[in-house]
């Protein structure tokens, strides 16, 4: 289960991680250490370090298990597009499997999108692509729209809108597509309560009117489940002592 973490610092961040990977302290310190360099002067739309951003991203990604070179990669996800840190410099330090899925995190962000019909049937496209090469690219970059799309409200009006559209109909799609149903519903959500606005209103009024009736009717059905396993676990009871009289007078029968 992914978990939203915006109240946490960056040093609360990763202590978390090496709590998580106890056996790559070692590894998750330098890429801490290494982004938060190349990230020092920078700040998020909300006034926070920028560090805190690939912190999050990261911890999304231990919690939904993947390895250590996947967790260490979104500590350095943005290196590559938003500092002077190249693809060689990331090779060098921590290897060629961590610089290309960074890479392929990058290539990823490049894209630009013309219409919500062209971003999906591209979004397809590429998303074979990115598969068949390293399915760990598509997934650090879901993450990092997740924790964008979360922290949207910080950003102008025009951006929020661009990025409600291009996460629903392009990374909302690709989260269905992996299975991922968590971040799919939360992309999801986020980004129609903000392209819809009338809509989602109408949808949250309609849901909040109809609470009582629903928690009726819920509790309703919870009561005729609960009185189907009573009479289920009664007959039970009685198959087991049925059997039981049977099998006594079974031994009866040839004791006589």
């Amino acid at each position: 289960m992914v978990k939203n973490l915006d109240l946490l610092d960056a040093d609360e961040l990763i202590n978390n991680l090496y709590s998580k990977f106890k056996n790559d302290e070692e590894i998750l310190k330098k890429a801490y250490l290494y982004a938060s360099e190349g990230h020092l002067n920078q700040k998020r739309a909300s006034g926070e370090p920028y560090i805190t951003h690939p912190l999050q991203v990261a911890t999304y990604l231990a919690d939904l298990s993947m390895d250590i070179e996947t967790v260490v990669s979104a500590i350095l996800h943005d290196l590559i597009e938003d500092t002077d840190v190249t693809f060689k410099d990331l090779k060098k330090e921590f290897g060629n499997e961590i610089a290309n899925i960074v890479d392929g995190v990058t290539k990823l962000d490049k894209i630009q999108y013309n219409s919500n019909e062209e971003a999906q049937a591209d979004a397809i496209r590429k998303m074979d692509i990115a598969m068949s090469k390293d399915i760990r690219v598509l997934i650090l970059k879901l993450a990092d729209r997740l924790h964008n799309i979360q922290t949207i409200q910080y950003l102008a009006d025009y951006k929020q809108e661009k990025i409600a559209n291009e996460t629903l109909y392009v990374y909302a799609p690709l989260a269905h597509r992996l299975g991922l149903q968590n971040i799919k519903h939360i992309l999801e959500d986020i980004s129609f309560s903000l392209i819809f606005k009338n809509q989602n209103s109408e949808i949250e009024n309609l849901i909040e009117k109809t609470a009582p009736d629903r928690d009726k009717n819920i509790k309703k059905s919870l009561k005729v489940i609960e009185d189907l396993l009573s009479a289920i676990l009664y007959l039970q009871k009685l198959l087991e002592d049925q059997n039981i009289i049977i099998r006594y007078t079974k031994k009866l029968s040839i004791m006589v």
